[in-house]
């Protein structure tokens, strides 16, 4: 490869097994990438990230981890031969999950309320939810989980500003790292962001 990388392991003595891990990856050398690994398996990251922080460059990676799996953390770059200074920290933080908020509540499909067309995407099945977060308590992570043994589930979530790139996105993370048909997103909101959580299908 000709991309940095640099491995550490993510020591989990001591964490609060409600808790979520929740790692930032920062550099004003270079566009990052954030890796984390079982490892087991250092070939498939388990989750990944390119640009989720607030400058489009930065990474940012959330999740519950599994006790029984040792993870591996791996700062790269996005690019080939980029290098430069970074920091990465984390930390824990509480899980509000969505069945704890008010509703996730539909706004497609067969229900009364506002129908969000995608004319870019005409072809597999899609159903927009509008993300409630009165009862959400600041700081906290949102774990939203999709499961069905219908089809391979994909989970995106957009501002509601702009429908056009989702901002997280999952198609196989599920409640377990083996998962291969369901999804999972566990994300910090902020409080000036409507959210949109689409459910979709990997294949059309």
């Amino acid at each position: 490869s000709k991309k940095f990388a640099r491995d550490y392991n993510l020591n989990l003595q001591g964490f609060d097994l409600d808790n979520a891990v929740n790692l930032k990856l920062l550099s004003s050398n270079f566009d990052t990438y954030l890796e984390v690994y079982n490892a087991e398996n250092l070939t498939t990251p388990v989750y990944e990230d390119n640009n989720s922080g607030a400058n489009g460059i930065d990474s940012l990676i959330t999740f519950i981890p599994d006790v029984n799996i040792n993870y591996i953390v791996r700062v790269t770059s996005n690019e080939d031969y980029e290098t430069g200074f970074f920091e990465l920290t984390s930390n824990s933080i509480a899980v509000q999950t969505s069945d704890k908020l008010s509703t996730i509540s539909a706004i497609n499909g067969n229900d009364n309320s506002q129908l969000l067309v995608n004319p870019n995407n005409l072809a597999g099945f899609i159903k927009d939810y509008k993300l409630d977060l009165k009862d959400y308590k600041s700081g906290r992570a949102i774990d939203i989980y999709l499961s069905s043994t219908d089809f391979d589930g994909y989970l995106k979530i957009y501002d509601a500003a702009d429908l056009s790139t989702a901002i997280y996105e999952d198609d196989n993370s599920g409640n377990n790292s083996n998962s291969t048909t369901n999804s999972r997103i566990i994300f910090i909101p902020e409080a000036t962001t409507e959210y949109i959580v689409r459910v979709t299908s990997n294949n059309d």
